[in-house]
């Protein structure tokens, strides 16, 4: 059974020090969470308004997805983030594969990437499903397998992050937070 993470408790596990940057801050400033500090409480009410105003932007919305991953990771640890390439559906592969293309189409995208693999392997399940099919439970276990699979690098890719030697985040970090405050504003809609 896993035990659940005190969010008190992550500030007094993080060795080093921590900084902060939203809203109309100049410059980066140090804080310190916890006893001697401020709680995460007090955090939150800095950081949600912030992150809700850029999250609710339909151009960051277009612009974030696994690309801001990869950037983030290259400049933190200098390596390849979770990669969206299709990946091996040995049960009803090659169907998988021609449904993921065409459904590609629809979302603008040249070639099809493990979300459409998926989307339509859980499509093409239900449908196995409904009608009754052996294999069904083999695709099930298949999606599954590679669902974990992807998890696995995607905590592999932040695991190179959070480890990557401390000026290699800052710089990481500072490319983020400049890329967030671009929509903050929108200049050129005014």
């Amino acid at each position: 059974m896993n035990a659940k993470i005190q969010p008190e408790t992550i500030a007094e596990e993080t060795p080093g020090p921590e900084f902060l940057k939203v809203r109309d801050d100049d410059a980066w400033r140090e804080i310190t969470v916890g006893p001697q500090g401020q709680s995460l409480a007090e955090l939150r009410k800095e950081i949600e308004p912030w992150l809700t105003a850029l999250f609710q932007s339909e151009n960051l919305s277009l612009l974030v997805g696994s690309g801001l991953t990869s950037a983030i990771s290259y400049f933190a640890a200098n390596e390849q983030a979770t990669s969206m390439a299709p990946v091996e559906f040995k049960i009803r592969g090659e169907q998988i594969n021609l449904a993921a293309a065409a459904s590609s189409v629809t979302t603008d995208r040249k070639a099809p990437n493990i979300e459409d693999q998926f989307r339509v392997a859980n499509e093409l399940l239900r449908g196995l499903e409904i009608l009754g099919c052996k294999d069904a439970d083999d695709l099930r276990d298949e999606i599954s397998r590679n669902l974990n699979l992807f998890a696995n690098s995607i905590l592999v890719s932040e695991n190179q992050i959070a480890t990557a030697p401390s000026e290699s985040r800052n710089k990481a970090l500072n490319h983020l937070v400049s890329f967030f405050n671009e929509f903050r504003e929108p200049k050129w809609f005014t």
